[in-house]
């Protein structure tokens, strides 16, 4: 990670009780501190483990589209980002989750990371809540001064904005965006709750990339099965149970979860050895939430990608076929049977209604026999 700016702010506020105002910081952190490159590294790595899964999606242009994301769109031309630039955001950032804070008596403040860094993933802007009890101590200038192992749970909002996805939405035709997102947040409740003002006031809002997400799931987890030793031989039973699962929430309407996902692959899991199984769980939820491969917590399913997964479907100049992928077969008690020599499909067990269907259609065409 190279680490451009950093700087910690402290929203003032104790629950149940009035929001006081802010500790702003007009000096940034020295990034070449270790504890600050520590701190930043490991929050990082915390974003998007088992215990923080993150949505994806875009800004919310509904709500507080002129506030925090309209001075993102205008920080984000600058290349590269200065001081002075990154500082301001962070104060707009500020701002606005103070307001929201302070309209909510149960909500409750914490120390504020903002950061600009640089990976094998691209740039990225990252602004993270960390409670006084994270493991972490800071001086009375808020520059972090020792920090131990970070607890996972401390980790207890963020948003992280990739820059070059952010560019390439806003330059996407309008059709082609449907399918793309440009940042992922971690919130333990709905908007609705006392912890909700952080996603509100960032102005984040879930994407609704199904196609990509249903996919990638399927293909994703299949090759976390394929990759794995002791789960190789599991791969097709787990993306069957899969594939139900994904078919059954796409009927009635549900998102995806996965949350359920993880469950059906437990199934799979070595039953013997309690702590593998958590390590693998940990390890496929990791995988689909992380940055490359991006499924959010939930999503609804696209029935058009599903329908890929579960059927082979072709479309000739004079006929076109949909087969459900399970009756395929190359032995004589498949219901579809290839054979590779002569090159031929041949169907078994008919239904009358298709048999009644083509003699009377070669009964019409004179060709019945």
């Amino acid at each position: 990670m190279n680490l451009n700016q950093v700087v910690i702010h402290e929203l003032v506020k104790e629950q149940h009780k009035n929001i006081k105002k802010s500790i702003i910081k007009k000096v940034l952190l020295p990034v070449d501190n270790q504890i600050v490159q520590k701190l930043v590294s490991g929050v990082a790595n915390l974003y998007g483990k088992k215990n923080n899964s993150a949505h994806y999606g875009i800004f919310n242009e509904a709500e507080e589209a002129e506030y925090f994301p309209e001075y993102f769109d205008k920080y984000q031309y600058i290349n590269p980002t200065t001081d002075k630039s990154f500082l301001a955001i962070t104060q707009i950032a500020m701002k606005r989750l103070e307001h929201y804070a302070g309209t909510s008596s149960a909500s409750s403040g914490g120390y504020m990371l903002f950061a600009n860094y640089t990976n094998e993933q691209g740039n990225f802007f990252l602004a993270a809540m960390l409670k006084k009890k994270a493991g972490i101590t800071l001086n009375d200038d808020l520059v972090p001064t020792a920090l131990d192992e970070i607890d996972l749970n401390s980790l207890h909002q963020a948003a992280k904005i990739n820059l070059q996805r952010y560019k390439s939405y806003k330059l996407a035709q309008e059709i082609d965006r449907q399918d793309l997102s440009y940042l992922s947040f971690v919130s333990p409740s709905t908007s609705r709750s006392a912890a909700g003002y952080f996603v509100i006031a960032l102005g984040c809002a879930k994407g609704t990339a199904s196609a990509k997400a249903t996919d990638t799931i399927v293909s994703a987890s299949y090759q976390f099965f394929n990759n794995t030793p002791e789960l190789k031989k599991y791969k097709n039973d787990f993306k069957d149970s899969l594939l139900r699962y994904l078919t059954i929430c796409e009927s009635k309407k549900e998102s995806a979860k996965l949350s359920e996902v993880e469950k059906i692959a437990r199934k799979f899991f070595p039953a013997e050895n309690e702590k593998q199984s958590d390590k693998l769980s940990e390890e496929l939820l990791e995988t689909l939430n992380n940055e490359e491969n991006r499924v959010p917590v939930e999503f609804p399913v696209n029935k058009s990608i599903l329908k890929k997964h579960t059927h082979l479907s072709y479309k000739g100049d004079n006929y076109q076929i949909l087969l459900d992928r399970g009756i395929l077969g190359v032995t004589q008690d498949s219901a579809v049977q290839y054979d590779k020599e002569k090159r031929t499909l041949t169907f078994r067990n008919i239904p009358i209604e298709l048999i009644e269907l083509v003699e009377a259609e070669l009964k019409d065409a004179g060709t019945n026999k």
